[in-house]
């Protein structure tokens, strides 16, 4: 076990870090309702990396350019997704999921496209899914973890605003936002983008979006309402079964990493929901 960690220890840690990061983003986004606007966002994600690959892998640029120029087109195709997406949205509140639902289906199915056009990037597709945490190079791992550290930063020091924000937009929308509010929902937003970018980039679609939405979907049932404390039971959650599901991956070489996480997060959230269902 010594020796596994040994040679994983960047990619765990950086899945350590990368799942709470995206728990507590996942908190405030299903608070907010956006679950499946971050779904269309994270295929669009998906779809940025996939073009930056297809416009470079002709060109012969250097390694370093070809790895990381996709983040940039990527973190572009969320913007562009999530400023149409809001526009159309506000305007026909009443069928906004299933504008969300075709707006992913028009993702993927545009995702797959350029898997054809471009032959090389069929192998990115899968991987861009469902993501390997057992291949994160320590480079990226590294990148990873720096990211999280200043978003959870950012999430810490504006804790408080962030979570009046979620409250206010739950109960009342966008529209009620004074101008300060809303920069500083802006501020939210690009957060949120950024790390889209970045965790399907280097972790997968699967990953992501299961931190974002398996560990808050599950213990907003728990019976001990407090906002901090689901904060905290979240990001445990997914922080546990990250590591977690990482090791019984590893120890066991027919456990895919990805679906291996996904499973372990769920089967801890559940098993923190029934702890304090049970607790007095």
């Amino acid at each position: 076990m010594t020796e596994v960690f040994s040679l994983y220890r960047w990619a765990i840690f950086a899945g350590l870090i990368g799942a709470i990061n995206l728990a507590l983003i996942g908190c405030h986004l299903a608070a907010r309702d956006r679950a499946m606007q971050t779904l269309c966002l994270g295929q669009g994600a998906t779809l940025g990396v996939l073009i930056g690959l297809g416009i470079l892998a002709p060109l012969h640029f250097s390694e370093t350019l070809y790895h990381y120029f996709p983040i940039l087109t990527a973190f572009l195709m969320t913007a562009i997704v999530y400023l149409i997406s809001q526009k159309i949205s506000q305007k026909r509140l009443a069928s906004k999921n299933t504008f969300f639902a075709l707006t992913f289906a028009i993702l993927l199915g545009l995702s797959y496209l350029a898997s054809s056009v471009f032959p090389s990037l069929e192998v990115h597709v899968t991987q861009l899914f469902f993501g390997d945490l057992a291949t994160v190079t320590d480079r990226d791992a590294l990148a990873v973890i720096t990211l999280s550290v200043l978003s959870l930063i950012a999430l810490g020091q504006n804790s408080r605003l962030f979570s009046h924000l979620s409250f206010q937009i739950a109960i009342f929308g966008d529209s009620i936002l004074k101008s300060r509010e809303k920069t500083s929902d802006q501020l939210f937003n690009a957060i949120c983008l950024v790390t889209l970018a970045f965790t399907i980039q280097f972790m997968g679609f699967l990953f992501t979006i299961s931190c974002l939405f398996i560990p808050t979907g599950i213990l907003r049932s728990t019976k001990h309402a407090g906002l901090g404390r689901h904060f905290i039971l979240s990001s445990m959650a997914a922080g546990i079964g990250t590591v977690t599901g990482f090791m019984m991956s590893v120890a066991n070489g027919n456990l895919p990493t990805v679906p291996t996480v996904v499973l372990a997060i769920t089967l801890v959230s559940l098993g923190l929901l029934a702890t304090e269902g049970h607790s007095s």
